[in-house]
Order: structure tokens, then C-alpha cells, then sequence
């Protein structure tokens, strides 16, 4: 690049939105904006931190994104489907989901859910699912008690 280029460049680059939202889908950053006094680099920062003890979570969830997983909720509910993204709060979104309800009398039935968001709060478990393993299983002859609702003492 020549001097007379670089000078000719704006000495500052615009500075961005304020961001009051951040969604981590894996592909990339969806964000809400705001005006704001501060600069774009500090307003982010501030906005996309997680509160404490998420962090480690959510680090870890990001090696799932575009994979199989299996979700255990609070409330005993068994959902798998393929983890698109999460954010700072541990909410995720699950894509092409079923919920397997279990019985000691019937097989395990599928039901599909699709797009599907479930509430950090809410979530128990997450765990990658080996597909090859998962197709090999025929839930329609599997019975076993459903998972009991979590209580917190």
C-alpha cells in the first residue's frame, strides 16, 4: 500500500453498536444493538460474558456444535438432536430434535420436535451421542423406567 493510500484511509474505524444480546449459533455471533457511550470493543466484551461458573460450560459445549447430542432436562424429559449453537446462559439450540419417552411396559417412543430451544436452567445433561452406537439400538423393544424429575435440596 502506497503512503497516499493510507492516508487517504479514515484514521479511526467507525465505532460499532452497542451490543445488548449475543447468541453463539457456531456459524457466528447474532447480536441486538443499542447506542451507547463506550466504545465498541468494551461494550462487547461487557455484554458477551457469561455469568460465573458458565463459562467452562459453554467453552465445552462449542466442540459439540453441528453434532449428535443427548439432553436430560430437570424435569426427566430425553432429547436428542444435533446442537446448533448455545449462549452465555446455557440455553441451546437443537436442530432436528426427537424426545424419547421411556416405559416399563412399551418401547421407547420418538417423538419429533424439530427446531428446538431449551432454557440453560432447565438443562441437566448434555452429552455427545455416538451415532453409530444410537442406530444400532431398536428402541422399539427397549423398556426401562422414565428418568424422575431433579430436586433440589
Amino acid at each position: 500500500m502506497s503512503l497516499s493510500t493510507l492516508a487517504s484511509l479514515p484514521s479511526a474505524p467507525p465505532t460499532p453498536p452497542a451490543v445488548i444480546c449475543t447468541w453463539n449459533t457456531g456459524q457466528g455471533l447474532i447480536t441486538a444493538q443499542t447506542p451507547s457511550s463506550r466504545s465498541g470493543f468494551e461494550r462487547a466484551k461487557l455484554c458477551v460474558r457469561p455469568r460465573r461458573g458458565v463459562r467452562a460450560t459453554m467453552s465445552a459445549l462449542q466442540q459439540y456444535v453441528d453434532q449428535r447430542v443427548l439432553v436430560i432436562t430437570q424435569d426427566g424429559r430425553v432429547i436428542v438432536g444435533t446442537l446448533r449453537g448455545s449462549d452465555a446462559v446455557g440455553s441451546i439450540i437443537l436442530a432436528a430434535s426427537v424426545e424419547r419417552i421411556f416405559s416399563p411396559d412399551e418401547g421407547v417412543e420418538e417423538v419429533p420436535l424439530g427446531l428446538y430451544i431449551l432454557r440453560g436452567d432447565a438443562i441437566c445433561l448434555v452429552g455427545l451421542v455416538d451415532v453409530e452406537k444410537d442406530k444400532a439400538i431398536d428402541l422399539a423393544t427397549l423398556m426401562a423406567e422414565p428418568i424422575p424429575e431433579t430436586r433440589h435440596a
